[in-house]
């Protein structure tokens, strides 16, 4: 497949939109244009506009890094919108794979084949010692629906497409800072009906600890491919004094591949069943 799309959100109205991107025949990814309703996936079928495309602007003949403008609020790339649109091609074009709050990074374009992602989880007392028992979980999701977690207590997929290796129960020493868990995700075996795998961290007896992730520092998410190649890292910054959990990102089905969204959403949940 030469075309696919990606989503993202106006940071002044709030509004989804969309962009698609399309190859060039040099083999570069290519902008072509800003949509406020889900485009083709075929660049040709969207060059030059359509009245129910609503295109906002057409890009067919510029790079990445260039011109660009949020079809809602219509501020160009050197502000907030547009500032989140050039990280997306940052991760499109495989630049830079250090990302922030709310950006996205391609793991598996349409067309290209991995079979085999493995997630990377670490973090650090930041204070006070080292015995603050994080747990990392996923969620497997078909819409909104949940259909299954697997974390400590049921490490392996009923359909096999994921294996979680364990848990740590005291977390990582200054010398030894490394992924604290990790967790393989076989995306040839994931059911067709889920579309989403979130991935999150809650640490365990919370309350009767008195422990919160402001007590955590350094905390990250990274995604591998094939042979651990690291594809992205998501590092968490930011007050997390007030919660015991956190959504750390997510992998999400988008044109027949996956983008990973990091989220850093905190929550006040004190158990994985309340995420």
């Amino acid at each position: 497949m030469d075309a696919f799309v990606l989503e993202a959100q106006c940071s002044h109205t709030g509004k989804t939109f969309y962009i698609q991107y399309y190859k060039g025949a040099d083999g570069v990814w290519v902008r072509h244009s800003a949509y406020t309703t889900k485009p083709p996936v075929s660049a040709d079928e969207g060059r030059g506009g359509g009245k129910d495309k609503d295109v906002h602007i057409d890009l067919k003949n510029c790079r990445i890094g260039q011109y660009y403008k949020c079809p809602y609020c219509g501020s160009n790339k050197r502000t907030e919108c547009g500032s989140q649109f050039d990280k997306l091609d940052a991760s499109v074009s495989g630049r830079n794979g250090s990302l922030s709050q709310g950006e996205q990074f391609v793991l598996v374009a349409p067309g290209e084949t991995l079979k085999k992602l493995t997630v990377g989880l670490g973090w650090r007392a930041s204070s006070g010692g080292y015995n603050i028992d994080c747990d990392s979980a996923v969620q497997l999701f078909s819409g909104s629906t949940m259909k299954e977690l697997v974390y400590f207590g049921h490490l392996k997929a009923e359909s096999g497409c994921i294996l979680h290796h364990g848990d740590n129960l005291v977390g990582a020493t200054e010398a030894q800072f490394t992924d604290q868990e990790t967790i393989d995700i076989y995306l040839d075996k994931v059911p067709r009906e889920i579309d989403r795998l979130v991935f999150l961290v809650n640490i365990y007896d919370c309350v009767k600890r008195g422990q919160t992730f402001g007590m955590i520092r350094d905390a990250y998410i990274r995604m591998y491919g094939d042979k651990k190649k690291q594809l992205c890292e998501y590092v968490l910054k930011g007050n997390y004094s007030s919660y015991t959990a956190i959504y750390v990102g997510e992998a999400k089905r988008s044109q027949g591949g996956w983008v990973f969204t990091a989220l850093g959403r905190g929550s006040s949940a004190t158990s994985l069943s309340q995420m």
